[in-house]
């Protein structure tokens, strides 16, 4: 295991959604699993995912609520989200995208289209952390 790479996190119930992400994904990216919201901010607290992929519907919440809850944490609250749904879920885009998700996809998954989005939403990440460094280390040195 490789202790460099990024972690993304993914959330779902479903057992077919969390094989397929994880084998798009584990090539580049260490993975891990949570299929409830409530286990994935008690994995999360723990270990910090980079990105967490959520899906829209948990056996215990919605993953627009679960999205929320991460969102108004000062601890998750620049961890990028991206979630999917099936095809008969899609209208719930709009919900998540006002929850703070980053980003939404549709399954069946394409492959190449996660694996690009995922690493635009992590690079946007990795700027956003460079800029509040350096705003940090301005206020300190002025």
């Amino acid at each position: 295991m490789n202790d460099c790479r990024q972690t993304i996190m993914v959330v779902d119930d479903t057992p077919g959604d969390i094989d397929a992400l994880a084998n798009i994904l584990t090539d580049h990216y260490e993975i891990t699993v949570a299929t409830s919201g409530q286990d994935a901010l008690e994995m999360a607290r723990f270990h910090t995912p980079d990105l967490i992929f959520l899906g829209i519907s948990l056996t215990d919440m919605e993953g627009h609520e679960m999205c929320k809850i991460l969102k108004s944490s000062n601890n998750f609250r620049n961890i990028p989200v991206i979630m999917s749904a099936s095809p008969d879920e899609g209208e719930h885009e709009q919900t998540g995208l006002e929850a703070g998700a980053v980003d939404y996809m549709m399954q069946p998954f394409r492959p190449a289209a996660v694996r690009s989005r995922v690493a635009m939403h992590l690079r946007h990440k990795r700027r956003w952390e460079e800029m509040q460094r350096r705003l940090c280390m301005e206020l300190l040195t002025d």
